[in-house]
């Protein structure tokens, strides 16, 4: 068995592709006795750049020559994820297969899976804080720019998943203009409701653009103090499923969105060619998600950190299964981690979380 093994996370989302390749010891735990991943250290971070689409359609040969270039998927485990409105095209199913021939048979592959999205966030983000103030709920906000998944959690464990058609990029601006090329049904919704026009080939004012991440970050506000989004069912992509509980809340923001929200904290005025920067005012200004905490550093990195690390768990000792069809099995997520001697409704939790992925997924005891 060697000592060191090699993990791959790799998010193909709305926006952008990112991916990281991590070295990492394996190490047994002296208390437990059972092998754990320890010393991660990142050896290669793909250059973020834009995920390119012919429409509203991903760019197959240009998102392969792009990932291409990085020097293998292959690796003792990990995973691939597509993300956001990328998991709807038309082609994702194609990208998917594709990737999944270069990929090695430890990396999970899967593609408009949400509550993995969430579950990952939050476990890369916003774990330490929940387990540093265990006697509070901490919503995680991963906005990126198709989508915003929301994972509560508690002492460490999420307990708690949604998701909702809230992002930087539905309405999709030519290159270095403000000129409309395309609107999402989502926000086409949002623009009628506000009396707005989003016509194909039109310029997006300023005051119009104010106002359609105003009634984004208006559903978000709903969902976190409600626990539901029922004023806009429309943007609703994952019902919350969970039982989150009461208590004082703690919110955390991560993904690429959450990278503009520091930068405007921090004092500096990002440029995007979307309405990223515009959907980070209107969250900074926001009486409910303006003092969400962020890392300033990587919180767009948080779906492809939580891939890396804790989409993989190394065997310990070895369970008898009565029916050997039933292993191995590919593209298994771990949805959730269990202390074995955590509440019921911790178990609960995990159980829901894994039974809602359309292939199922793994909880780790």
């Amino acid at each position: 068995m060697k000592d060191r093994i090699e993990l791959v996370g790799l998010d193909v989302g709305t926006t952008t592709v990112r991916g990281l390749r991590v070295s990492a010891r394996r190490v047994v735990n002296a208390t437990t006795g059972f092998p754990e991943i320890s010393e991660a250290r990142v050896e290669l971070r793909l250059p973020t750049q834009l995920t390119p689409f012919v429409g509203d359609d991903l760019d197959v040969p240009r998102l392969l020559e792009a990932i291409s270039a990085w020097p293998g998927l292959e690796a003792d485990g990990g995973g691939v994820l597509l993300t956001g409105l990328a998991a709807r095209a038309r082609s994702a199913r194609v990208v998917a297969d594709l990737l999944r021939a270069r990929a090695g048979d430890g990396v999970v592959l899967t593609a408009a899976d949400p509550r993995l999205e969430a579950w990952v966030a939050f476990m890369a983000r916003a774990q330490a804080v929940s387990r540093a103030r265990p006697d509070c709920l901490v919503v995680n906000l991963d906005i990126g720019g198709g989508t915003t998944n929301v994972a509560w959690g508690r002492d460490g464990a999420v307990v708690r998943t949604a998701s909702l058609y809230v992002g930087a990029r539905h309405v999709r601006l030519a290159r270095g203009t403000r000129c409309v090329e395309a609107v999402s049904a989502e926000v086409a919704g949002l623009a009628g409701e506000a009396g707005l026009s989003l016509r194909q080939g039109e310029v997006l004012e300023d005051a119009a653009a104010a106002r359609l991440v105003q009634l984004q970050v208006e559903a978000l506000e709903e969902l976190v103090v409600t626990g539901a989004c029922a004023r806009r069912p429309w943007l609703v992509q994952s019902e919350p499923r969970g039982e989150a509980g009461s208590g004082e809340v703690v919110i955390t923001l991560t993904g690429g969105v959450g990278e503009l929200f520091a930068a405007l904290r921090a004092g500096h005025e990002p440029a995007f060619d979307d309405l990223g920067p515009e959907l980070a005012r209107a969250l900074l200004a926001s009486s409910v998600l303006g003092r969400a905490r962020v890392d300033e550093g990587d919180a767009g990195l948080a779906t492809v950190w939580g891939l890396t690390l804790h989409a993989t768990s190394l065997s310990g000792s070895t369970v008898f299964v009565p029916r050997a069809d039933l292993l191995p099995r590919r593209d298994l997520p771990i949805v959730a981690r269990v202390p074995a001697r955590a509440a019921r409704a911790a178990w609960a939790a995990a159980l829901d979380l894994a039974r809602l992925g359309d292939g199922g997924g793994a909880v780790v005891v």
